[in-house]
């Protein structure tokens, strides 16, 4: 079966390319960032793998955090692409949670 949502996306991202060069990259990091705090997300309420919580039920710190694990991974490139994705998720929760970057990220 034909998809054509599919169909349509990427017409409009040949359109983003050729009339807005970097947006597509943009998108794809905008995207990237979201599934990764999804995923920062489930790491940080220690549910990896089963995603049974919508971001309302995390705390603002909780969102926080997995926002900044995210936007370091998506946007900054801050992971090690000879380690698996959750050992990078691991990574940034650990350097960030253990270093005084940002002092009012505060899980306990």
């Amino acid at each position: 079966m034909l998809d054509y949502s599919r169909i349509k996306a990427e017409k409009m991202i040949a359109e983003l390319r050729k009339d807005q060069p970097g947006m597509v990259e943009a998108l794809y990091c905008a995207l990237r960032k979201e599934y990764v705090k999804h995923d920062a997300l489930a790491y940080i309420g220690d549910d990896a793998g089963t995603f049974a919580k919508e971001e309302s039920d995390y705390s603002e710190d909780e969102i926080e955090l997995a926002d900044a694990i995210a936007e370091r991974y998506a946007y900054e490139g801050d992971y090690d692409c000879t380690l698996p994705y959750w050992t990078n998720i691991k990574n940034l929760y650990e350097e960030i949670t253990t270093s005084d970057i940002d002092p009012d990220i505060d899980l306990d």
